[in-house]
């Protein structure tokens, strides 16, 4: 045999033995990763080193793969709305971090001023309030990281005017009025009610969710029983709570000297 024809029997012998027959190779040590799936969910990795499937196909180029993507939902569920009616309590498990994610929170009925030395004890209210932050229970303990904010306007009758026993004018019920848990208070002559005032109060309260207090607390220890979670500090705020999977919906039940406040706060429990 001559020297090419042995170099070239060589040569077919090395190309045998380098292409593994079917159902004899190892794929144990494949060195390319796992596929990753977009929303849509990734197809295989074909032995070509291509990804099809759900989602944008990716290639696969020199072993690496590329992530399908697109398609599917995901995510979590959508927050529902919180309703300006109160909640049909049920209760739950509180103990975790819940971020409000919605507010309706009316303000009606009469504010009570009895404790504020003017020259009448209620007067009309109207307005709403809204909520942001977080409430976080661990331990039998809150830690209440809300802000309440809104306007609230207070139609204030002539008698109110008279401030421990001397007639005033409206630009000078804000101090007393102050003491109701206003962040400012703006009376002006109203145009409502004859010799009266119309009062307009801004609230930015951190803590006491929705009880709006000169004395507004963020910690304090909680109870929950009979679908009614407590809180015991501040103005001891009291709510009926309902969790429903992933979401808390409470209504205030406390007294607010604002005015009646009814409607919802929704929470979501932090994943």
């Amino acid at each position: 045999m001559s020297h090419t024809a042995l170099r070239f029997t060589f040569a077919i012998g090395a190309l045998a033995l380098s292409v593994p027959l079917g159902g004899c190779g190892d794929y144990s040590a494949d060195p390319l990763p796992p596929a990753t799936t977009g929303g849509g969910g990734g197809g295989a990795v074909s032995t070509g080193g291509s990804m099809a499937g759900g989602g944008a196909a990716g290639s696969a180029a020199g072993g690496t793969t590329a992530t399908g993507g697109g398609g599917g939902s995901g995510g979590r569920v959508e927050a529902p709305p919180a309703s300006c009616t109160d909640v049909v309590a049920c209760g739950g498990d509180v103990a975790s971090v819940w971020f409000a994610t919605s507010a309706c929170l009316p303000v009606t009925g009469m504010a009570d001023l009895t404790s504020f030395g003017i020259g009448c004890t209620m007067a009309p209210a109207t307005g709403k309030l809204d909520v942001t932050g977080n409430w976080s229970f661990a331990d039998g303990k809150i830690s209440d990281n809300t802000t309440t904010t809104g306007d609230v306007v207070l139609e204030m009758e002539k008698q109110c005017l008279n401030i421990s026993g001397t007639v005033s004018t409206c630009d000078r019920l804000g101090a007393p009025l102050s003491s109701v848990g206003f962040s400012e208070l703006v009376c002006v002559d109203s145009t409502k009610t004859e010799g009266g005032c119309t009062c307009t109060g801004k609230v930015n309260q951190m803590g006491s969710t929705g009880l709006v207090s000169f004395n507004a607390s963020q910690t304090g220890k909680y109870t929950t029983a009979d679908n009614k979670l407590s809180i015991a500090s501040g103005d001891k705020p009291e709510y009926d709570y309902c969790i429903q999977g992933e979401f808390m919906t409470v209504t205030l039940k406390t007294k607010n000297n604002i005015g009646q406040v009814n409607g919802t706060v929704v929470f979501q429990r932090q994943p």
